[in-house]
Formats: C-alpha cells, structure tokens, sequence
C-alpha cells in the first residue's frame, strides 16, 4: 500500500511543475466542459398542476433565456400597436 502512494505521489504532477501558459487553456476548457453540462430542470406547464423535466445543456438554457428576453421586448415594444401581424 505504502510503494501505491509513493507511486501516486511521484507521477501526479504539482502545481509547481506545470507551466503557467497551461492555466488560461484549462480555465476555458474547463468553461466549454461547463457549457457541455446537461442541466435538468422542473418547470411548471401551462394547463398542468404536474411540473415537467426539461434537461438542456447550459449554452440552450442561455440561449432560451435570451430568446424569451428578446421576445418579451418586442411584445412590450409593439403593444399599442393596430397592425394586424
């Protein structure tokens, strides 16, 4: 058990030993991984006491939000208006 640990410890990398060029990369792999993650959520459906799952990767969440943002300001932007359409 003890040559395992010794093993382990001499292989792992510290942070001493990688570069520091090797950090920026990291931080957005690790942020395009976070993007990759799928999130699953309970929302309430219209016409339903019962909420559904609904699971979508972070960057469909952003973009659903976005999208239901735009559409709330062009509704509140066009409703005085008469046209038809």
């Amino acid at each position: 058990m003890m040559y395992l640990a010794v093993l382990l410890a001499a292989t792992v990398p510290s942070q001493a030993d990688t570069p520091a060029a090797t950090k920026p990369a990291e931080a957005a792999s690790a942020k395009v991984a976070s993007q990759d993650k799928v999130v699953c959520k309970r929302t309430a459906m219209a016409g339903s006491k019962v909420k559904k799952k609904v699971c979508a990767t972070a960057e469909q969440w952003d973009a659903l939000a976005e999208h239901s943002i735009r559409t709330t300001r062009e509704l509140q932007r066009n409703r005085g208006s008469t046209k038809g359409g």
